[in-house]
């Protein structure tokens, strides 16, 4: 508070001619600011040690006061500790009740089917991903965006173009959480599977066992041939015309085999090869409820081929046990 510090500055002032012996504590804070500013992490907590060395030098300040008044002391002991005081009290009794992220979880189990696809940019709501497939992003974004149309329930803050939203949360006061919105898609998309063959798949590596990837059994599977490496690609080739939305990459009886990471290239006319950008539609594989996938969709292209390169690195090789290529049909 204003108060308490005022104190602070009055009393490290008082405490000057015994600088020798107060100057540790004075030292101290001023060592914290500066190793936490050259941090790559702040948190404000990080002041809480701080905090106590100033008391102590308030303290020398109500010490002055109190030898020429006790009463006096006292009061302006009270002033200092009284509004932080009141604003913990509020808190408290703020934070005994549910707050906001409490009543939309509430709510969300409450209207949403086990097994539902929720979206959202509250990571830290605490759905059971036992019963829900959540997906969660760190703001409503464009790759949220290109997601929540395949969702059955989106919460975020705000309201986001293309979403309608059935209820909001508002918080009762500034400790309740932030303002809360229930939404669902406006126009939820639905793809349409594209009919492959192997003689339109190519890749990097076992290109014979391609066709596994296409048998409708997900037992059998096409894989790399060593753990992950940047580079390992899979290309589909088509007819001119496919207006390409999203890819689902079954993973089988080897979820574990899931590719590390994966970048999404479009043919362009003059052969060229186009990163899109794209959004997962389902979570980690660990939280994944019903058969695993790794289920990417992006902006509508017409394009002749699609080529997946997996980037990252992993011990496990990468496998996938279906392929399947989705497009939107009425894409314009």
């Amino acid at each position: 508070g204003v108060a308490g510090l005022c104190l602070a500055i009055a009393g490290a002032a008082l405490v000057r001619r015994d600088w020798r012996r107060w100057l540790p504590l004075g030292v101290f804070p001023l060592a914290c600011i500066a190793v936490f500013s050259s941090a790559e992490v702040n948190r404000d907590r990080f002041l809480l040690p701080s905090l106590g060395v100033l008391a102590v030098f308030a303290g020398a300040a109500i010490a002055w006061v109190a030898v020429r008044s006790r009463a006096l002391a006292v009061a302006v002991a009270l002033l200092a500790a009284g509004p932080p005081l009141l604003q913990a009290a509020r808190y408290v009794v703020a934070i005994g009740g549910p707050g906001t992220r409490d009543v939309a979880v509430d709510r969300l189990t409450a209207g949403a089917a086990p097994g539902a696809r929720i979206l959202t940019t509250l990571p830290e709501l605490g759905l059971d991903r036992t019963r829900f497939e959540v997906v969660a992003f760190d703001a409503f974004d464009e790759r949220a965006a290109l997601a929540a149309p395949f969702m059955d329930h989106v919460v975020t803050t705000g309201a986001p173009e293309g979403l309608d939203v059935v209820s909001e949360v508002v918080p009762g006061s500034a400790h309740a959480g932030p303002r809360i919105a229930l939404a669902r898609p406006r126009r939820p998309r639905a793809l349409r599977a594209v009919p492959l063959t192997a003689g339109d798949l190519a890749a990097s590596e076992n290109a014979g066992a391609l066709a596994l990837a296409l048998d409708g059994d997900l037992g059998t599977r096409w894989e790399s041939a060593a753990p992950q490496t940047p580079g390992t690609w899979l290309e589909v080739r088509l007819p001119p015309g496919r207006p390409l939305a999203g890819v689902d990459l079954a993973l089988g009886e080897r979820p574990r085999h899931f590719a590390a990471n994966l970048h999404v290239f479009a043919l362009g006319e003059a052969g060229e090869w186009t990163r899109m950008r794209v959004a997962e539609t389902r979570p980690p594989v660990a939280e994944q409820l019903g058969h695993p996938s790794q289920s990417l969709v992006f902006a509508p292209v017409r394009t002749r081929g699609l080529r997946l390169v997996q980037v990252g690195r992993r011990v496990r090789p990468w496998s996938i046990a279906e392929l399947r290529l989705h497009e939107d049909p009425g894409a314009p």
